[in-house]
């Protein structure tokens, strides 16, 4: 419950700050091929952010996955998609007029597809809105305070994910919005288990300190099989790895962005050759140039948000 608490507190932190500070372009390589929504963390990041931008309001945010759905992956754009959530939530809280009310993000799994529910208690949409959706019929200016532009973009980014809607709503009651997405297959630089030698040396680099704390309480239980060293500057630790006589025994957590030195978390791996011996370990996993860059150097990738998620199996 601590490492969850702590690992949520940096990651209501970073969202926020993500959305203001992009990598550099010149950091990663340019796009190509289809990109891939890391779904739970591109909605965690959206409810996230919602809880920021409406602090002022009485409202309750909640967002709910089960475990087995942490690692679920759509192709398509991850700004069409983020903008489909945002305007989904932005209409939830429109229907509650800036009374005390809850929002409820739900992820859920359904044999191929993934079903995303938005639930509000507010005063609900009228039929005729729901009619208009339904219908493909274009939103007039007369649109219930501004509902209609942020459902028509809903609609027709639907369409690019070969996605379909549901709504249910009653007055006074509420509205619940269903989203049904089709699976993709995993990407193959996702990381979703770590295999160590015993006895291994694992090198757990990160400019945040508080990211040393969540990687003690997690390998903490390991203890006895691994060895593990922190360092917030990366030329450190490479000096550390290379000083290693025997590099079968070193694994390297790594953060991709690290602030004021001169090389990133992607540019250290490949120096060290440790694409096969690394996880790198990012707040901005779905950022398009990362994931392409990942696949290019065959550097698998863990969101910061599913660290206590990761699976690590330690081997003689």
């Amino acid at each position: 419950m601590v490492l969850k608490n702590v690992i949520t507190s940096i990651r209501d932190i970073t969202d926020n700050l993500l959305n203001k500070c992009k990598p550099r372009e010149d950091a990663y390589s340019q796009l190509d091929g289809n990109p891939y929504v890391f779904v739970s963390l591109a909605l965690s990041e959206a409810i996230n952010y919602k809880k920021y931008q409406y602090n002022r309001l009485n409202i309750k945010f909640n967002y709910f996955f089960d475990s087995e759905n942490k690692f679920i992956f759509i192709k398509g754009d991850q700004s069409i998609f983020r903008r489909m959530i945002s305007n989904l939530i932005d209409n939830a809280v429109e229907t509650l007029d800036e009374k005390a009310g809850i929002v409820d993000l739900t992820l859920k799994e359904e044999e191929s597809l993934i079903k995303i529910i938005i639930e509000d208690n507010g005063k609900g949409m009228s039929q005729t809105l729901i009619d208009k959706m339904y219908n493909n019929t274009t939103f007039s200016n007369n649109k219930e305070k501004g509902l209609g532009v942020g459902l028509e973009q809903v609609r027709d980014a639907l369409l690019t994910f070969n996605g379909q809607m549901s709504v249910e709503s009653k007055e006074n009651v509420g509205t619940k919005v269903r989203l049904f997405l089709p699976i993709s297959e995993n990407p193959q630089w996702v990381a979703q288990q770590i295999r160590l030698n015993k006895g291994s040396t694992v090198v757990i680099l990160d400019d945040d300190t508080s990211m040393h704390y969540v990687w003690k309480t997690y390998l903490g239980k390991y203890s006895d099989s691994l060895s593990f060293e922190y360092f917030e500057n990366g030329e450190e630790a490479i000096e550390f790895i290379q000083s290693i006589e025997d590099k079968n025994k070193v694994f390297l957590l790594s953060d991709c962005e690290l602030r004021n030195q001169r090389l990133n978390g992607i540019q250290i791996i490949k120096h060290l050759s440790m694409q096969d011996k690394s996880v790198l370990v990012t707040s901005d996993c779905n950022n398009k140039k990362i994931q392409n860059t990942a696949w290019r150097t065959n550097i698998k990738i863990l969101p910061k948000l599913l660290i206590s998620e990761i699976t690590i199996t330690i081997e003689n």
